[in-house]
């Protein structure tokens, strides 16, 4: 039996990567794999973490920039717990924890990398050398690997790995019946799906708003508010925006909403336009990153990033006309979960293979 350590920095479910990670370590689960994750922090996905790997909480500091020496002590305190019994390979999604990573294990043990984010815009000389000390990088999208191509150059062994959404699994089929059986187009209500950060945009999504196309529509957010919440407040958009908090699975509450909104900045992926898709719900997003790569059957739907008065438009426009159910569900077909897991599963299991 194969064994895999993940190390991840918090078990909360609200960005897509830790989600993405616990459907990878469930899969490698069902194939036999014994599955450990490290992780700094507990949250809402602790319980399904719990049901098929060990969880090893670990002193939150091994993951932040504290000081050298404590750091190091931490590491080291992680190397004799896992002396007599070292996994096979560690597998993590973030390169701040390939350090630590290699301070704890030899170089015999690989290091798998799953790129789910942009390479860091910092200290670049430092991050490469980590970058490449990795064994092998998974990466989402053909986006994510030009731009770290560009900042930290290629990888001896590298492959691209798109996510995928189950498209079979019952929630997703029960969103997707009850919204074709109604043929509903969601009135005028969008949808935000994510957290309040720069890169997601929605600051922008709250400037087109209060534009002439979309005065007339309300605004569902499903993610915590942070830094927009004093924007929300203020009058014109206090009575037409409406927060949900965050939610583990927020679309039962949204199977009547005309559009989802992607106004992001930055984009490595794109999960959430594949999930709203599936369900046959419209999306509307910037042309960045991986959302380009999956909306390039729907380029109606693609505006340039920051164009608030642009967004507004394309969203006007896709209320007043939506894709097909038919033909939203026919462009996330091709993220399948299945074939991502495998496809991470393989590049996994190849780090096991001596090279001949």
């Amino acid at each position: 039996m194969p064994r895999i350590l993940v190390l991840t920095n918090t078990l909360r479910g609200e960005g897509g990567s830790q989600r993405s990670t616990l459907e990878v370590a469930t899969h490698l689960r069902s194939r036999g794999w014994s599955v450990t994750v490290m992780c700094g922090m507990a949250g809402d996905l602790s319980e399904p973490w719990s049901q098929i790997a060990e969880i090893r909480m670990v002193r939150q500091p091994v993951f932040r920039r504290s000081g050298a020496a404590r750091w190091l002590a931490s590491a080291l305190k992680v190397r004799r717990e896992l002396r007599i019994d070292p996994p096979d390979v560690v597998y993590t999604h973030l390169l701040s924890l390939v350090p630590f990573a290699r301070t704890v294990f030899s170089r015999a043990i690989p290091i798998v990398l799953h790129v789910r984010d942009d390479p860091s815009p910092v200290s670049r000389r430092f991050w490469r050398a980590q970058y490449r000390r990795c064994s092998s990088v998974i990466f989402v999208s053909n986006s994510m690997k030009d731009a770290w191509r560009e900042a930290y150059g290629g990888h001896r062994s590298y492959t691209v790995v798109p996510n995928g959404v189950d498209h079979r699994a019952p929630g997703v089929l029960a969103d997707l019946r009850a919204r074709t059986a109604r043929r509903v187009s969601g009135g005028s209500t969008i949808a935000f799906v994510g957290r309040d950060a720069k890169e997601k945009g929605l600051d922008v999504l709250l400037d087109a708003m209060q534009r002439e196309p979309l005065l007339h529509c309300d605004l569902v957010i499903a993610g915590s508010l942070s830094r927009s919440r004093p924007r929300i407040a203020m009058p014109g958009l206090a009575e037409r925006v409406h927060e949900l908090g965050y939610v583990t699975s927020p679309w039962p509450l949204l199977r009547e909403v005309a559009v989802v909104a992607m106004p992001s900045r930055r984009e490595p992926f794109g999960r959430v336009a594949i999930e709203a898709m599936a369900r046959g719900i419209p999306v509307v997003a910037t042309a960045t990153g991986g959302l380009v790569e999956i909306l390039a059957p729907l380029p109606e739907c693609l505006v340039a990033p920051g164009d608030a008065a642009a967004l507004a438009e394309v969203i006007a426009n896709t209320i007043r006309s939506p894709p097909s159910i038919e033909r939203l569900v026919e462009v996330a077909d091709a993220y399948d979960l299945a074939n991502t897991l495998s496809g991470v599963e393989a590049s996994i299991t190849a780090t096991l293979t001596p090279a001949p």
